[in-house]
């Protein structure tokens, strides 16, 4: 690694890597233990990973694309860029040769077949280059690169444990709650993922934006999370641990109530003929093998994280985090992928989250705990026995929505304050 800034705090480093190594160590165990599942068939409709679907599916390019991204962070040199990328080509190529079928995911397709094999070769080579620099590396230089190395084994672990949740969940629940969404959609006033979708039409480039920042957030939390190992004060939790808490919460509550999003459910309908809500009330017609990756919004969880961490290292750190979240925001619906809903259900379900793992003592933290949480479930009971409720009154839905968000934003300001009282943490020089 060339130029990288010393460690500013080693008792932080200390307790980082220990968590770390957990962490890695806590989805190795479960992935292990769903692949023992999976190939025993005593789980219906779980299935063991398939290979073949590593290379060809984007989802799984997108958990290899961290490790490269990460990689490039730890600022190697030029020879260390040179090698790696030499060896990403190499790799790419054999993968391409060994793996010509494309499966029949619905975020695997013939033009991106060859996009996501060239990420996952990268991103294996990305592995090895920091395997490599760990250990050669001694005393803090060690350090460092086991900073940059842990965090991308668990991010892709666990995206690929992931990928056999999401083919898990689909099959089991043929059936989704897009309907009560929809419903909660209209009683705003009108189906804002259907108006999106349509701005996307008329602006492509604003789809295109937008579609980018949507698939790719793994760079705006590896940009803060660089930040944060460079900061002169150690945020209390870096941004890495609190994004795989949130995962592995956020994909529980998809069993809880599966949604797919506008595009799956309603397919040329979508975006310029959104069907009166009565209609979609009365019938629930099975979806298919799309993704349920709803309620909340992981997206858009995941992008709220990184503006939140990426607070306290200044004006344009916060710029570039935003620029992640209005895109995300716009991308989430204009896609099909979301509804406005499960986009405000993701705000207080991040700060539920995203307090729990500050560890400071200070009764923010615990305010914000308990009345996002008292927020989520609350929204939770509204979807499931309050949809006639909320369409009689546009007030008392916008009411209801306007108080989460502005609850949300002014309880993580609270908890900011307290983790942050005097001065906010800048890049250590």
């Amino acid at each position: 690694m060339n130029s990288s800034p010393p460690l500013s705090d080693p008792a932080w480093t200390d307790r980082a890597l220990r968590r770390f190594r957990w962490m890695l160590v806590g989805v190795c165990i479960l992935f292990l233990i769903t692949e023992g599942l999976a190939r025993t068939g005593l789980i219906p409709h779980l299935l063991p990973l398939s290979l073949a679907e590593v290379g060809n599916n984007i989802l799984f390019a997108i958990g290899f694309g961290s490790p490269l991204l990460l990689y490039l962070s730890s600022l190697p040199g030029w020879r260390g860029l040179l090698g790696t990328g030499l060896t990403g080509a190499v790799l790419t190529l054999v993968l391409w040769g060994v793996q010509q079928q494309v499966s029949d995911n619905p975020w695997s397709d013939p033009e991106k077949a060859l996009i996501a094999k060239a990420i996952v070769g990268l991103g294996l080579a990305s592995l090895g280059a920091m395997a490599l620099q760990a250990w050669r590396g001694q005393g803090e230089q060690r350090h460092l690169a086991l900073l940059y190395l842990l965090p991308a084994c668990s991010a892709l672990v666990f995206t690929l444990l992931a990928g056999t949740f999401y083919e898990f969940i689909s099959k089991s629940f043929p059936l989704t709650d897009d309907r009560l969404v929809y419903a909660v959609e209209e009683a705003h006033g009108a189906q804002f993922s259907f108006l999106t979708g349509q701005l996307f039409t008329a602006m492509p480039g604003l789809a295109f934006l937008c579609t980018a920042l949507y698939l790719a957030p793994p760079p705006g939390l590896v940009f803060v999370y660089t930040l944060q190992l460079r900061a002169r004060v150690p945020p209390p939790i870096d941004v890495v641990t609190a994004l795989l808490v949130l995962s592995l919460t956020g994909y529980s509550m998809y069993l809880l109530c599966p949604v797919c999003g506008p595009k799956p459910v309603f397919g040329e309908a979508f975006p310029d003929h959104p069907p009166p809500v009565g209609e979609v009330l009365a019938s629930n017609q099975p979806v298919g093998t799309a993704p349920r990756n709803a309620m909340p919004s992981l997206h858009m969880a995941s992008v709220v994280l990184a503006y939140w961490h990426a607070r306290p290292h200044g004006r344009w750190a916060q710029l570039a985090a935003l620029v992640f979240l209005v895109g995300t925001f716009l991308a989430t619906m204009g896609l099909g992928e979301h509804y406005l809903v499960d986009l405000i259900v993701a705000m207080p379900f991040t700060l539920a989250l995203h307090a729990l793992c500050t560890p400071i003592r200070h009764p923010s933290r615990w305010q914000a705990v308990g009345v996002s949480l008292l927020l989520v479930v609350g929204w939770y009971l509204l979807l499931f026995f309050g949809t006639e409720l909320l369409l009689r009154s546009l007030w008392l839905t916008w009411a209801i929505s306007g108080t989460t968000t502005g609850l949300v934003l002014w309880l993580e300001w609270r908890l900011y304050r307290s983790i942050y009282p005097r001065a906010e943490a800048t890049p250590a020089s």
